[in-house]
């Protein structure tokens, strides 16, 4: 299967056998959820310190602190704007949000981290924001941080 999937991906790894593949979504995704967060946490932050968002992305992504969430989500939790050309919709985030806790239950391995960002994640789905952008949940920050845009 490797020509193929050489045709489909820019890297290619082998990671072992049946299910390992799956295992590795999940990791990516458990990093993804957490790394969501805590860009939120950080823009929070920021804000409540009186730091324009845009300079406190500018400065992150170019250092040791930035991800690669943190770049592309980034510029989405500058402008709020979180329904205009997403690439990837909080609804089927939650599917393998679902998964992955199903998974780390099966293998006995403790997510602490990935089961608090699930839950701001939650919040954003209960609060009607399916079809956004993850980076949504930097609504759900502000607003627990007292943040209102203007």
């Amino acid at each position: 299967m490797r020509p193929v999937f050489e045709k489909m991906a820019r890297v290619v790894y082998h990671l072992g056998g049946f299910g390992a593949g799956s295992a590795m979504k999940f990791i990516h995704n458990l990093l993804v959820t957490i790394h969501d967060c805590s860009a939120t946490e950080a823009f929070a932050m920021g804000h409540k310190a009186g730091l324009d968002p845009q300079v406190v992305y500018d400065v992150i992504a170019s250092s040791a602190g930035t991800s690669r969430i943190f770049e592309v989500r980034g510029p989405m939790m500058v402008s709020g704007d979180y329904d205009t050309d997403i690439p990837a919709k909080l609804e089927l985030l939650m599917k393998d949000i679902s998964c992955i806790s199903q998974h780390a239950r099966e293998i006995g391995c403790p997510t602490p981290l990935f089961s608090l960002a699930s839950e701001i994640h939650r919040s954003a789905m209960a609060q009607g924001h399916a079809m956004s952008d993850p980076a949504v949940v930097c609504k759900i920050m502000e607003q627990w941080a007292g943040i209102r845009r203007e």
